[in-house]
């Protein structure tokens, strides 16, 4: 997966109609303007199977600043929001289904390469149980072996 930009949207465009590049090029670009001038006086813009811009007022909340963890008031807001339409739901559901797959095979392809019996490593952020602190309410149970 990649990033496609604009101009990347152009092109394509240009491939597929054979018009005029600087054409298309103004006619991409009114389309945006016109899509930001409405959005901007309040306008919801509904285009049909590929979705709906519309607006979310965010709640003021109490924050923090992530270097110093003061907290900070975060005052209310109007933000944009995309619901997608059927079209591109379908389209993006079949992505994440390919996706889910290649994640499936790759998972069963590494296990596959791994001797049997043997233990997957562990994520770094679950401990072995001898790396976990005893209960203070319990005294610590020497290991297996001793005492």
């Amino acid at each position: 997966m990649g990033t496609i930009t604009k101009k990347d949207l152009i092109l394509r465009v240009i491939e597929r109609t054979k018009e005029d590049q600087e054409l298309v090029q103004e006619v991409v670009q009114n389309l945006f303007d016109e899509m930001n001038q409405q959005l901007g006086v309040g306008n919801r813009i509904e285009l049909r199977d590929f979705g709906v811009f519309s607006f979310k007022k965010r709640v003021a909340r109490i924050g923090h600043n992530p270097r110093t963890l003061e907290k900070v008031p975060v005052p209310s807001k109007i933000v944009v929001s995309f619901k997608m339409g059927k079209k591109m739901k379908d389209a993006v559901g079949g992505l994440m289904e390919r996706k889910q797959a290649e994640d499936d095979a790759k998972a069963a392809a590494s296990t596959a390469s791994e001797p049997p019996g043997s233990v997957p490593p562990r994520p770094p952020s679950v401990k072995a149980p001898s790396e976990v602190p005893a209960s203070p309410t319990k005294p610590p149970t020497p290991p297996a072996g001793q005492g």
